[in-house]
């Protein structure tokens, strides 16, 4: 990457995509909907730093449905490139995690040019499963700095925000994330209710259950 230009000119500069890749390892179906949660997380942290614009889940949801593109085809290099091209991005953020045992669990990220599809950098965290929440944001600052995107103490903080949320509420989050895809809302509004019970202080579980509420009670 070259130097971080002015904050006016790097407003529209990057696009992200969090595509998370499960390695089979511990805990298979207890991992798999932490790839919604952790992609999500993971967007809601960088779109804290102005600098960036980031392309909303929707929309590439949007595209993976109109390519006909399957889960796994998500983690091709290739594939990523192409759909950086059709939203005129010029960077990806591609990802995955593993959990290797109970107390050892690592994420990953790599970011791609999509001009020449070379991995610009790749940066992993890793501790214990539990830190999960605390392990997402490290690597947040990680791209971030790799970026030389200037983090003030406002954007620091609030990204920090929900540091101390731990594992369980970040899978009750993800669940929400899989039912509400599938329409099934009264359903995703329980699991956002589970996620906030056990982290009070988690916003994007408070912002997803809010917004379901008038939709979960009606059905």
């Amino acid at each position: 990457l070259s130097a971080q230009p002015d904050k006016e000119a790097n407003i529209d500069l990057f696009w992200k995509v969090w595509n998370l890749v499960e390695t089979k390892f511990v805990d298979q179906e207890k991992l798999d909907p932490l790839c919604k949660g952790l992609m999500s997380m993971m967007i809601q942290d960088i779109t804290k730093s102005e600098a960036l614009r980031v392309v909303e889940r929707d929309r590439i949801n949007f595209l993976v449905e109109e390519l006909e593109l399957q889960q796994s085809d998500l983690t091709d290099k290739s594939t990523a490139v192409q759909m950086g091209k059709l939203v005129g991005a010029q960077t990806i953020l591609m990802g995955g995690f593993m959990k290797v045992d109970k107390n050892d669990f690592k994420i990953f990220g790599r970011l791609v040019s999509v001009e020449t599809g070379e991995v610009i950098k790749a940066e992993e965290v890793e501790g214990d499963p539990d830190d999960v929440f605390e392990l997402q944001k490290e690597l947040v600052f990680k791209i971030l700095d790799v970026m030389q995107i200037d983090v003030d103490k406002d954007t620091k903080e609030k990204i920090n925000e929900g540091r101390d949320a731990k594992y369980e509420a970040l899978y009750h989050y993800s669940l929400g994330l899989a039912l509400e895809d599938k329409k099934e809302y009264t359903e995703a509004y329980a699991e956002y209710k589970k996620a906030l019970d056990l982290a009070p202080g988690y916003a994007e579980a408070m912002k997803k259950k809010e917004r379901l509420e008038p939709l979960a009670l009606k059905g």
